[in-house]
């Protein structure tokens, strides 16, 4: 069924960066922290991004453009 693949498949799916590795490249707003966790969690879904270091470069991408 539709509710067992999601459990078994899509919900341990996470990041392995948080708020806090997002506080540290900058972002002190908390609005502007989810928008960032949220686009990087978009990106591992798409299977653009998996490893730390590749979540970590894309924040800190994502915040140099929020603030230019």
């Amino acid at each position: 069924s539709s509710i067992k693949l999601f459990q078994e498949k899509l919900s341990p799916i996470g990041l392995e960066i948080n708020g806090e590795d997002v506080k540290n490249l900058g972002v002190s707003e908390g609005k502007e922290i989810k928008v960032i966790l949220d686009k990087v969690l978009n990106y591992k879904l798409d299977g653009q991004v998996s490893t730390r270091e590749q979540q970590l470069n894309l924040a800190q991408s994502l915040v140099l453009q929020l603030m230019h």
